[in-house]
């Protein structure tokens, strides 16, 4: 993960990250990011039997900004070979602690769990010496307010990916986050309680989605700024259901005709009210069940 503090800010949470910071794939109730893992992971298997001259034999896969390696099962349970970089010098050392503790068959595959500012100009400038991957996971890594900062990383992620590579991107969405303070407000809830008990910002800072999530200014996107971001920084927003398509290019170019350049792809990653306010489930407002639940966007882009 990265954030403008830097490596003090996140070692910081080492010792407590559990507790202090929200989990995307442990919290998605309807196992989007899973689907998403898998369905890139199956393209690239494809991918890599058809290759010219020759087949490749292993499919690989990075985590940018890794954190304390929550998906690095995940991903060396669907790709051979697992690389990882985060900011933080502690986080990384938990990485690897979950690498240690995780299956030996599937530890085996992660070969690289390094420190690393995916900002930084070194970082992509190494990639031109590096074999590239096929799957990049960004799991609320754009996240710092600043936009660019954010166009770096996301470039920095392209330069690593193979031509026709894809991202599994997860970001916080906008709409999500003014549909829970709206409630939030209406619930009479206290100031200050759930992830926006922060006021509002005024002016530029919310038309940016600059909001503070537990008291932390944070980048959140609308779906349509996202797309539009993607497409700036040389990638194709790739609707999950395109990529078990055995043609993928041809769902692309059907999508672009109904959509525009930019198709709507994004897909919500749904979480539960009491994880999102941090309540016991008893303790959420009861009339918050018939309402829509909070999400962050996930978008699966491709290289162009």
């Amino acid at each position: 993960m990265q954030m403008r503090d830097g490596k003090r800010y996140w070692n910081r949470f080492a010792d407590n990250y559990d507790g202090e910071v929200f989990s995307s794939l442990e919290e998605d109730v309807r196992g989007v990011i899973r689907a998403a893992v898998k369905a890139v992971a199956g393209a690239a298997r494809r991918g890599a039997a058809r290759a010219v001259p020759v087949a490749r034999e292993r499919t690989r896969a990075a985590d940018l900004g890794c954190g304390v390696g929550k998906y690095l099962v995940l991903l060396a349970a669907h790709f051979d070979h697992v690389e990882a970089w985060d900011l933080s010098p502690k986080l990384v050392e938990r990485a690897r602690a979950a690498v240690r503790r995780a299956d030996p068959a599937l530890a085996q595959r992660v070969s690289r769990v390094a420190v690393a500012d995916l900002a930084r100009p070194e970082f992509s400038a190494a990639a031109a010496s590096e074999e590239p991957f096929d799957c990049a996971v960004l799991a609320n890594v754009l996240i710092s307010p600043g936009e660019p900062g954010l166009r770096a990383v996301l470039a920095a992620a392209r330069l690593r990916l193979r031509p026709g590579g894809h991202a599994v991107v997860v970001v916080p969405a906008l709409e999500s986050a003014l549909h829970v303070k709206r409630l939030a407000a209406e619930a009479g809830m206290p100031k200050g309680a759930g992830p926006y008990g922060s006021p509002l910002p005024g002016g530029d800072a919310l038309l940016r989605g600059e909001l503070k999530r537990a008291g932390v200014a944070t980048k959140h996107f609308l779906e349509v700024e996202f797309e539009a971001f993607a497409a700036h920084a040389g990638f194709t927003v790739v609707p999950l259901s395109e990529l078990t398509e055995d043609e993928p290019g041809d769902g692309a170019r059907r999508g672009e005709a109904a959509a525009g350049p930019y198709p709507r792809g994004g897909t919500r990653v749904v979480y539960s009210w009491a994880s999102e306010l941090d309540l016991a489930e008893a303790a959420v407002p009861r009339h918050f069940a018939s309402q829509p639940p909070p999400f962050d966007w996930l978008f699966v882009l491709r290289r162009t």
